[in-house]
């Protein structure tokens, strides 16, 4: 009987101990699982990160990519500016190029009888030819081509004092002249100017003044507007200041200025 008794306690403990055994060997295989998984999601990660490509997956930081794109539009802009500068400066150039070219002044015109215009410069003749300089070079032409010839005024301002009179008032310490000028010429005369001075004695200036004229308003293309233009065949009145002691006077000499303008 005792025997039996011992022989189930013996048994007993052999479960207890058999069922702690298989419970600490599961909690391990459960602990190793979860490691491997995390190893191995950890090395799926790491794999995967190594291939992916940063063009297809968006950035973590938007504002990195904004920053980007802003310094893109920086540097096109800031080619944009030199490709404008440098074409300014080139313009800038070509026009005084092509103002320094001196073109000939053209003081005839022949017409032929095939009805042909000839502008230029007559340089040389005889009884039976000229030659004639133009533009484009020099040409022979016989006489007996030709119909007529004309002389050509040349393509500028001729702004005059109109008459040799002048209206003068005179007081002890200033002058007020009065008159009027006249374009005889056939451009446009700009920003028009009539100056007087005043010498003395001994050709000494003791007085200077001017006046721009009340002229034709016109607008350049710099954007300019003004209104002290003279067109050909027009004139205009000035009044023209000029303080000095009017006792020292004894010569009086006056001129017009003007400029040419597009």
């Amino acid at each position: 009987m005792i025997n039996i008794k011992q022989l189930f306690i013996y048994l007993f403990i052999s479960l207890v101990c058999i069922g702690c055994f298989l419970k600490k060997n599961g909690s391990d295989i459960e602990l190793i699982n979860e490691v491997e998984l995390l190893d191995s999601a950890d090395s799926i990660l790491t794999f995967d990160s190594t291939f992916v490509d940063s063009n297809i997956v968006a950035p973590f930081y938007p504002q990195e990519e904004k920053i980007n794109e802003l310094i893109e539009d920086m540097e096109a802009l800031r080619a944009q500016v030199r490709d404008y500068d440098s074409r300014i400066r080139n313009w800038d150039s070509s026009v005084d190029i092509f103002r320094k070219i001196q073109y000939p002044h053209l003081t005839h015109e022949i017409e032929l009888t095939n009805g042909t215009l000839v502008n230029g410069n007559i340089i040389q003749e005889n009884s039976d030819r000229m030659i004639v300089k133009t533009q484009i070079g020099q040409l022979t032409i016989d006489k007996s081509d030709i119909a007529t010839i004309k002389n050509i005024s040349p393509n500028i301002p001729e702004v005059e004092f109109k008459g040799d009179a002048t209206s003068e008032e005179i007081y002890s310490d200033h002058r007020i002249f009065f008159g009027e000028i006249i374009n005889n010429g056939f451009r446009r005369a700009d920003f028009v100017r009539v100056i007087y001075k005043l010498y003395s004695e001994k050709t000494e200036l003791v007085g200077i003044d001017s006046t721009f004229i009340d002229g034709s308003k016109f607008t350049y293309k710099s954007g300019v507007i003004s209104d002290t233009a003279l067109e050909p065949a027009s004139s205009v009145g000035y009044v023209v200041k000029v303080s000095a002691d009017s006792s020292l006077v004894r010569y009086v000499t006056r001129e017009i200025q003007w400029n040419i303008f597009e």
